[in-house]
């Protein structure tokens, strides 16, 4: 078990927030501490937003990029809501510098995953959008569960 300290009397960390929030922006630094804390142990890590389907198993897939800390679905650059760790020393200096970054004031978390990335030059890939398609690509492409074939994760964000 991990322990990540959630308790601040004036936030529900269950309740939804938006955003703009301090509260979302606390459990967006909660996340990557979490993260960090899971490498730590030598654990590799596959992290998914809420918002995420995954229509197979995607580790077999994620797996057979060992040359790669760090596979993550595609935004404008990483997408800090589907990311696949492996744990070694680089992923781990990795992430402490995207914990260091996200405790600035109105820093975002998939901003500080990138800012990390490129600062210590970590090695990464981002998902084929065949494959791990954002939800607004999925959806526009397919309409039907039997059009679905070949997917391993979709994204429902808009």
């Amino acid at each position: 078990m991990f322990l990540v300290n959630v308790t601040q009397p004036q936030a529900n960390m269950t309740a939804f927030a938006n955003q703009q929030s301090p509260l979302f922006k606390q459990k967006m630094r909660n996340k990557l501490s979490l993260l960090l804390q899971v490498l730590t142990f030598g654990f590799n890590v596959l992290y998914i937003d809420s918002d995420v389907i995954l229509l197979k198993d995607p580790f077999p897939y994620l797996q057979s990029f060992p040359e790669f800390d760090l596979l993550a679905q595609r935004d404008d650059n990483i997408c800090s809501g589907f990311m696949y760790f492996v744990s070694n020393p680089r992923s781990i200096a990795m992430m402490t510098r995207a914990y260091q970054i996200v405790q600035k004031p109105n820093m975002r978390d998939q901003i500080a995953v990138n800012n990390a990335v490129e600062e210590k030059k970590t090695s990464y890939a981002l998902l084929p959008m065949n494959l791990f398609p954002s939800g607004g690509k999925f959806f526009s492409r397919y309409q039907f569960f039997w059009d679905r074939t070949g997917r391993r994760a979709v994204r429902d964000y808009w």
